[in-house]
């Protein structure tokens, strides 16, 4: 039986074709790829952002928790009564504000740290280092006017503290580039733009009760206790 030897040239033309071996992505293929790239991305992007969000959240309601604190621990040393929330009107006076007030009690908290990181909210807008809070303190529970005695009020004094903001996320206000500001406190009405809405269209909220939350809307019964003894 004769049988049949393989020569080169039968060898070769069953190699695959040179051009076949080298052959690459097509413009099209590319096209596809970076098509379902542009999707996925665009399918993650919400739910990264949205982890985000709330994880910033969670930071800012734990700096309203120590702050809570630091009023509660500041009430016990001076008689039951809160800082001043708003001491004015000249820059001087700065120093006399609620936050610093309260600041050492924090450091009692969280040995060897400053305060001050306690006072921003991670959501707000970025602003210059000199700036070093962004929440607002509620005016009516204690303010000074000049040529004035100073008022604050007791903790035990009012009888809803549950409904009574304490401090909450404020509005920036002025240009970025030379400093601008956030309102050390606020009052009622007048007041309800210093307000920040930075999580989600809500603002996370201190009530005087040591409850953290958070509200879409802000309204000037939040800032009184009706049932509160003693006038304003």
């Amino acid at each position: 039986m004769l049988q049949k030897v393989a020569t080169a040239d039968t060898i070769l033309m069953r190699r695959p074709p040179s051009n076949f071996l080298r052959r690459g992505f097509t413009l099209i293929e590319l096209w596809v790829v970076m098509a379902i790239l542009c999707i996925l991305v665009a399918l993650l992007l919400p739910a990264l952002k949205a982890a985000r969000d709330e994880a910033q959240r969670v930071v800012c309601m734990s700096n309203l928790k120590q702050m809570h604190l630091g009023f509660y621990l500041y009430a016990e040393d001076y008689e039951d009564y809160l800082p001043i929330m708003w001491w004015g009107p000249t820059q001087d006076d700065f120093s006399k504000h609620w936050m610093f007030k309260i600041e050492p009690y924090i450091q009692k908290i969280r040995p060897g740290v400053w305060g001050g990181d306690v006072f921003k909210c991670p959501s707000a807008p970025q602003l210059p280092s000199s700036t070093y809070f962004t929440y607002t303190a509620n005016l009516i529970l204690g303010y000074r006017v000049a040529g004035y005695v100073p008022h604050h009020k007791k903790t035990s004094s009012f009888v809803e503290p549950s409904r009574l903001l304490l401090t909450f996320d404020g509005r920036f206000y002025g240009d970025p580039t030379w400093g601008g500001w956030y309102p050390v406190a606020v009052g009622d009405n007048d007041n309800l733009d210093h307000v920040g809405l930075y999580h989600r269209e809500t603002t996370d909220v201190l009530y005087l009760s040591g409850t953290v939350s958070f509200e879409s809307l802000i309204t000037s019964a939040l800032f009184h206790d009706e049932g509160v003894l003693g006038n304003y």
